[in-house]
């Protein structure tokens, strides 16, 4: 279920970030490029990429949280997930098996309350189920290298 969104980062920068200092800004692999440009002083046009730059974040800063984060994987027998704040929604199985097509079930987890993920609360709350399916399906970008097939039908069905 993790499928690195909840991996913790460890940073050490003598004169630059405080020691034994710590954050919770919900940062990914993405907000790397444009936090090290940051860092380095060069600008990179965002205009491809989906990553936000975490510096002010590492320098002590407060900074806006993400709005999401957002994942899929053909791996695994096919997930895709998003995180929005403490909110976690998730799909597995998507990747169909011989001739039957899986059944999409979109699985819903406050991380704040449950971080092990142990407690599934779609059915309690389920305008944040939609609001996340929705959500999920604006991000998947259909691909002919990369292939989803189960992914590409939803998204072309929003």
């Amino acid at each position: 279920y993790e499928g690195g969104i909840k991996v913790p980062t460890i940073v050490r920068w003598p004169g630059k970030i405080a020691a034994d200092s710590t954050s919770a800004q919900i940062t990914g692999f993405e907000d790397w490029l444009p936090t090290l440009a940051e860092i380095a002083g060069t600008t990179v046009t965002t205009d491809n990429i989906d990553g936000i730059s975490f510096a002010p974040t590492l320098h002590g800063h407060e900074q806006p949280e993400r709005d999401f984060l957002y994942r899929e994987f053909p791996s695994y027998g096919g997930q895709q997930s998003i995180r929005v704040g403490d909110w976690k929604a998730i799909r597995r199985n998507l990747m169909p098996r011989g001739d039957a097509q899986p059944v999409i079930r979109t699985e819903l987890y406050h991380l704040g309350k449950d971080p092990a993920e142990s407690t599934d609360v779609a059915a309690a709350h389920p305008e944040v189920v939609t609001k996340l399916e929705a959500l999920m399906a604006t991000q998947h970008e259909p691909s002919a290298d990369f292939p989803f097939p189960v992914l590409d039908q939803l998204s072309t069905a929003h």
